[in-house]
């Protein structure tokens, strides 16, 4: 197992998996502690299954393993659940004291590093949805990509953007649906990237104006 590690640049793995048994979570945590040794960087999807389970325990699980990352992907629900915060501008705030300063929350949108933190946002895609099965995996699958290829962020969100889009407009299992580089490449010139950039200070601002005022 070692020297796989050895060779890898990055280990992604999804939260619902410290919540199947014991093993599987002692096994996640181990993986973890061999990518940090050997400089691999970290990727982290919470992935929460509300069948598995929602307590104390696993968000404190949850915050662990975010703790540990250099990237983390959570749904804007999900980052929700993990910090006990409702404003966007609160929940990106938590998770900024947390973890290391890049974070990717599946709004998307990317945190830089309260006035020097940028807030980068994307706009969705508008497109038919015939089954939205491994859309956030394939998101992550493509955005660990741009990491590989040092891509620029606004470049990256529009690729993953476009990538997890597309996997919506098929039908089939996890994999099946999952685009080429040029279906995604193509998507983008089709529908370019509607970016917004603020601070995160303004974006709290402007969500609790009428408590500041």
């Amino acid at each position: 197992l070692v020297p796989v590690f050895a060779d890898a640049s990055i280990l992604h793995l999804p939260g619902m998996l410290l919540e199947l048994n014991d093993s599987m979570r002692q096994s996640c945590f181990r993986a973890v502690e061999l990518a940090k040794q050997n400089h691999v960087l970290f990727s982290f999807d919470p992935n929460l299954r509300k069948e598995l389970r929602n307590d104390a325990q696993m968000r404190q699980r949850m915050m662990q393993m975010l703790s540990m990352a250099d990237v983390i992907e959570p749904t804007l629900e999900e980052a929700r659940i993990i910090t006990g915060c409702t404003a966007i501008s609160d929940v990106l705030r938590a998770l900024h004291a947390a973890i290391h300063p890049n974070m990717v929350v599946k709004i998307p949108m990317t945190v830089e590093g309260l006035k020097a933190v940028k807030v980068l946002s994307a706009e969705g895609i508008d497109v038919p949805v015939v089954d939205p099965t491994g859309a956030g995996d394939t998101f992550a699958a493509a955005l660990a990509c741009c990491i590989e290829e040092n891509v620029r962020m606004e470049d990256a969100i529009s690729f993953c953007n476009c990538a997890g889009t597309l996997v919506c407009t098929k039908r089939g299992a996890i994999g099946m649906a999952i685009p080429t580089r040029e279906q995604v490449l193509d998507m983008m010139r089709l529908h370019p990237a509607r970016l917004h950039m603020e601070s995160l200070q303004a974006l709290y601002e402007k969500e609790h104006k009428h408590e500041i005022a």
